[in-house]
């Protein structure tokens, strides 16, 4: 899996095409890998490169959502004010 989930009964394995066939990828064992059905459709028809820059890209906002929590957070405390309710 791509996320590291283990598979099982509430998360079955899906197959992926690692290099999707709509950019050309072909249906052989090679080019198969197992996913669950969120990262299965979360990559879609994206290629590894592809699909990298969309993980990298979806990092970088949580990196900073999580750096504008994190000042706010620090204010709050600073302040003696309550912690807003995005921090926890």
């Amino acid at each position: 899996a791509y996320c590291g989930r283990p598979f099982g009964f509430r998360s079955r394995p899906t197959l992926d095409h690692f290099h999707p066939r709509a950019a050309g990828g072909r249906n052989i064992v090679g080019n198969l890998r197992l996913a669950c059905r969120a990262c299965n459709a979360h990559k879609d028809s994206q290629t590894p490169a592809e699909w990298l820059e969309t993980l990298e890209a979806i990092c970088e906002r949580l990196r900073e959502m999580l750096a504008a929590d994190a000042a706010r957070l620090a204010v709050a405390v600073h302040s003696g004010e309550a912690i807003p309710a995005s921090c926890y």
